[in-house]
């Protein structure tokens, strides 16, 4: 059986990786599924930007997502 969830329509991606910002990949990602694309903030969920702020490059940052999301995960998680 079909719920709601099933039939939710995706408004826009959000990219992270190490590859997210090869020059032209967002723009190539978001004209192939005609979507809007942005590029995601990896230290989001991890401390307001009003009283820390990572000594990461912001473009070297989406190398961390994976290890940053699973930090998170077993954190939530516990």
């Amino acid at each position: 059986a079909r719920t709601e969830k099933d039939c939710l329509t995706i408004s826009r991606v959000l990219i992270v990786g190490g590859n997210a910002t090869v020059r032209g990949f967002p723009e190539y990602f978001s004209s192939s599924f005609n979507l809007p694309v942005e590029l995601g903030d990896v230290f989001l969920n991890l401390a307001s930007r009003d009283t820390w702020l990572p000594t990461v490059d912001y473009s070297q940052s989406f190398a961390y997502a994976t290890t940053i999301g699973l930090a998170l995960r077993d954190y939530y998680d516990k």
